[in-house]
């Protein structure tokens, strides 16, 4: 369940989340997790600034070891340079883990067809992508390799209901 506000060149919202976790031989735990996130447009339609916080609660687990959800903190950039052109960069911090910084671009090739690219520093990731936009569906295909895991594919379909 989530909750957000736009007012003038900022958004704020909330978010909270049920998750269970289940062991075959050990049972099930529900924990309550909740994130707070915004944004701000700096220079309208150019630079936009954004953070996150997920699981800001702690939610604990099990208290053997002292378990918990995972509580990540997330902010980045995005500058447009041009109307064609959308630089991103963004850090992420899970409390238990080193920092991770990621950036990625974007490249509309046509009004309807966008490249993409990007890179994460802690898992030694890259990716490149494409997105296809006809009317009010998109269709985008992305694929990632990764050291450790190789190569992984993702699409994703959408469909928008109603014009802005």
């Amino acid at each position: 369940m989530g909750y957000g506000y736009r007012g003038g060149q900022i958004s704020v919202g909330g978010r909270v989340d049920m998750l269970q976790v289940s062991i075959q031989g050990l049972g099930s735990k529900r924990v309550v997790a909740a994130s707070l996130g915004g944004q701000a447009e700096l220079i309208p339609d150019r630079l936009v600034f954004g953070g996150y916080l997920y699981n800001l609660n702690q939610a604990r687990l099990a208290a053997y070891e002292n378990e918990r959800v995972p509580t990540v903190l997330k902010a980045g950039l995005s500058y447009r340079p041009t109307s064609k052109l959308m630089l991103n960069v963004e850090t992420e911090k899970d409390v238990e883990q080193d920092a991770d910084f990621k950036a990625g671009i974007e490249y509309q090739l046509l009004e309807a067809l966008a490249l993409r690219a990007g890179f994460a520093s802690l898992v030694e990731q890259t990716t490149a992508g494409v997105g296809f936009k006809a009317g009010r569906f998109q269709i985008d295909y992305a694929a990632a390799w990764q050291s450790a895991l190789g190569l992984s594919q993702h699409v994703g379909v959408s469909l928008q209901w109603a014009k802005k």
